[in-house]
């Protein structure tokens, strides 16, 4: 089994979302300036998820085990 360190695991785990933030794109609001504060910003977000009953449970239980780090 490799070793892989906790750093390089955590950026694996985030390298689609910091491309989207991170460079520029034909497809973006003119007004969007890609850099890495863009995923800090998006780091510090907050989510409500209003009505997770049958299939919201499932899909909201995703959210949280794959993208937030604190609930």
């Amino acid at each position: 089994m490799a070793n892989i360190s906790a750093d390089e695991s955590l950026n694996e785990k985030w390298k689609h979302i910091r491309r989207l933030t991170d460079r520029e794109s034909a497809f973006a609001h003119p007004a969007f300036e890609a850099g890495v504060e863009n995923f800090d910003a998006i780091q510090q977000c907050r989510v409500l998820v209003v009505g997770s009953g049958g299939l919201g449970c499932e899909i909201l239980k995703g959210l949280v085990t794959a993208f937030f780090l604190s609930y």
